[in-house]
């Protein structure tokens, strides 16, 4: 008894450690504008203090009658405790016996049937407790989420880093170098120490700057040169601050470069030096001590919009992080970087320290150069990896990737700009180039219908025995459904990358917050059986509610996982998206023998596959964390369901795709067949003239000439009979002279003349 009191004691120091030390800065309180409160608020109404809602009463109705049925039910179980407990103490001799606690059980008992009461508002006091905890949990939560929030304001960024001019740096660490390497000459050498009267060089502050001379020397204090900090930046607020900061950073560059300063002063030789990357390193100095005067005390120069989007994302909490990360990374990508530390130029010279000084002073410099040349490690490529061509490819497969080699540059070159872009988000980018290619593809796309329509115009309605007709149906009707393909990939492609994906974190986050209103709704549900789990009696302290301490714990830590989540996979994407890019071209040129126009294209189609399942796993940190951090201690995965959603949602998109792309599909071919039917028209149109020219002549040759005989018709048809002879001749007259034979295949024999009337 005294341990467990002992333990109680110690449990509650721990639990007031924590709230002391962060009393200025920590709270679990959320605002008043938070949405996953005002949700849940609709869900459960007002339950007491823990939750004030606008929902009807009839959930909280519902659970009274629960809690009452439950606790008729552990009334039952208690009498059935004392029974057997009576019976255990009269046979063993001891409370309750000797399985059973004598202080646990009664007094989990007593719990258990107080937590099982209704009250007012129809809840009991376990579930109202139930959901304090779960209210402290989203203030956990958004106290993350408002982490995030103030790196925005302040300018650290989605990385949690300030950066510094890059080109600045170099500059900076090279200067401080050189003061370095001077310092070494004027200390060691024996004419230029005569010079200065034996007096040292040395690193200091003075004011604002970093100095390499001789301190309080008002003629030789800057003779080495020197640092000065980079003009205020408008992000940092406290100008001492930002100094403090730089004069720190450049001492302690300054004493790295000490040893090489040394190196390059006594010995020419490169076999003896032992410094590598001297630059890079100063440089690493430099940035994080600058990127230091930022910690706490930068504020972002923001626009009215992305400060009012700022102030809207901190309203709505923790559970719409999700619907910020274009707008998050947006404000990333305009970070300006820190001015790095500015050189002070040196003041030696042969006419203050003679010509002997100065020889020496301008060798140890030359010698510095190419010191800093040897002791640089130099890489082949820092962006992509370069494994050369597949050594078995045929000459063929060789012609093909040469006329390809500037689309698949330009696919190379846009990976690339995804690694080395590093204030350019990823999915930002993926989305700019899928956009693009969809409009690209659709402007081709129509361009290319017009062009046909026009032609088949031109050539086939104006002219209707012209054969361009025929050629150019036939070649519209083989060329655009080929075509239309071609465009349509790649329409999917952009369609994928440039809707899809920009979507993901927003709908990883969304499901993933669902998953947890639904946890939430299972634990008011289970508060009660719970309770009667405190009340079943058992040797264990918490009797059969123990597990339940895993599952509220895992209620409590989802938001604050889910945001940590969210952030790590933002910079877990940055690195696999690098990781990828850097042997994804180096890979395909050393495994494929040869990829042609449509492989490239197929090429398009697997990377924009490969990113899209990378995004999805790096955001699926976002419900495995949650799902899983519970097992370190016991505990077991959640199944949230949220892969699966994503799998629906997927294919919902996937579903909306093929239905844009069959409907283009469509339109080509009803052309492709319109051109091939026009074709078909004219040849049929040509056909039916000659024959309905052949009947006619037919007709002709068969009808008979009036009076003297009409000429016969065409061809080889005999001439018609001649016509009757005058009015008023006798009956059985003369004949009338036959009618001329038809031309044309043969003439005709001559009709016999007709019959006069009597």
């Amino acid at each position: 008894m005294k341990k467990q009191l002992g333990l109680f004691a110690l449990l509650l120091v721990l639990n007031i450690i924590p709230s002391m030390a962060l009393a200025s800065s920590f709270t679990l309180n959320s605002p008043a504008t938070d949405k996953s409160i005002f949700y849940l608020g609709q869900i459960f109404g007002n339950m007491s203090f823990a939750l004030t809602g606008t929902g009807s009463s009839l959930l909280s109705n519902l659970f009274q009658i629960f809690n009452i049925a439950v606790l008729t039910l552990g009334s039952i179980v208690v009498s059935y405790t004392i029974i057997l407990s009576t019976i255990n103490t009269a046979q063993e001799g001891e409370v309750m016996g000797k399985k059973w606690s004598s202080v646990w059980i009664p007094l989990r008992a007593a719990l258990g049937i107080a937590f099982l009461v209704p009250t007012g508002y129809g809840y009991s006091i376990l579930q109202i407790t139930m959901m304090s905890i779960v209210i402290m949990g989203i203030g956990a939560g958004n106290q993350l989420w408002n982490q995030v929030i103030n790196a925005m304001q302040f300018g650290t960024g989605v990385m949690g880093a300030i950066t510094v001019n890059q080109d600045g740096l170099n500059t900076a660490s090279q200067s401080l170098l050189t003061s370095m390497v001077c310092s070494a000459v004027f200390n060691g050498n024996e004419t230029c120490r005569q010079a200065i009267n034996n007096q040292p060089v040395l690193i200091y502050a003075n004011g604002n700057n970093i100095y390499v001379g001789i301190q309080d020397d008002p003629n030789n204090s800057s003779l080495c040169g020197g640092l000065a900090p980079g003009a205020l930046p408008q992000q940092v607020s406290d100008a001492a601050t930002w100094t403090t900061a730089n004069s720190t950073a450049i001492i302690l560059a300054g004493s790295a470069l000490g040893l090489a300063a040394q190196e390059i002063f006594t010995s020419t030789n490169p076999n003896t030096w032992t410094q590598t990357n001297v630059i890079t390193a100063s440089n690493a100095i430099l940035q994080g001590g600058i990127a230091a005067a930022g910690a706490g005390n930068a504020a972002m120069s923001l626009s009215t919009q992305q400060a009012d989007m700022l102030q809207k994302a901190q309203a709505d909490g923790w559970i719409f992080a999700g619907s910020y990360y274009m707008s998050i990374v947006s404000i990333h990508q305009t970070i300006p970087a820190y001015p790095a530390p500015v050189p002070i130029p040196a003041t030696v010279n042969a006419a203050t320290q003679g010509n002997a000084c100065y020889a020496a002073y301008a060798a140890a410099i030359t010698n510095m150069n190419n010191y800093i040349t040897k002791t640089t490690t130099q890489t082949t490529s820092t962006t992509t990896l370069n494994l050369g061509p597949n050594p078995s490819a045929g000459m063929l497969q060789k012609v093909s990737d040469s006329i390809t080699a500037p689309l698949r540059a330009s696919i190379e070159k846009f990976t690339i700009y995804l690694t080395t872009n590093t204030n350019n988000d990823p999915i930002a980018s993926l989305a700019s180039f899928g956009s693009d290619l969809m409009i690209v593809a659709e402007v081709f796309w129509f361009s290319f219908m017009l062009v046909c329509v026009v032609l088949l115009l031109g050539f086939c309605i104006s002219s209707g025995i012209s054969p361009l007709c025929a050629a150019v149906g036939g070649g519209i009707g083989m060329l655009l459904p080929l075509f239309t393909a071609i465009l349509l990939f790649l329409w999917g492609i952009g369609a994928t990358l440039g809707i899809y994906v920009p979507l993901i974190p927003y709908l990883v986050f969304t499901f993933t917050a669902l998953s947890w209103m639904l946890l939430v709704i299972e634990t008011i549900v289970a508060a009660p059986v719970v309770a009667l789990g405190l009340v079943s009696p058992s040797s264990e302290n918490l009797g059969r509610a123990s597990s339940a301490v895993t599952l509220i714990m895992n209620v409590f830590l989802q938001p604050s996982l889910m945001v940590i989540g969210f952030i790590a996979a933002i910079k877990l994407l940055y690195a696999a998206i690098a990781m990828l890019n850097y042997g994804f071209s180096g890979t395909v040129n050393a495994s494929t023998e040869g990829l042609g126009i449509f492989g490239t294209f197929a090429l398009l189609g697997l990377y924009g596959a490969i990113v899209t399942t990378i995004i999805n796993e790096c955001f699926s940190l976002i419900h495995v964390l949650p799902a899983k951090v519970i097992r370190w201690i016991g505990g077991h995965a959640e199944q949230s369901g949220v892969k699966q959603m994503m799998e629906k949602a997927e294919k919902g998109f996937d579903t909306g795709k093929e239905t844009a792309t069959a409907v283009g599909k469509g339109v080509a071919g009803f052309v492709a067949k319109r051109a091939k039917d026009m074709k078909g028209d004219k040849q049929q149109d040509k056909q039916e003239k000659q024959e309905k020219k052949e009947s006619e002549g037919e007709e002709g040759g068969e009808s008979g000439a009036e009076v003297e005989g009409g000429e016969g018709g065409s061809g080889e048809a005999s001439g018609g009979g001649g016509g009757p002879g005058p009015s008023g001749s006798p009956a059985g007259g003369p004949k009338g002279p036959g009618g001329a034979g038809g031309a044309g295949g043969g003439a005709g024999a001559g009709g016999a003349g007709g019959v006069s009337p009597g």
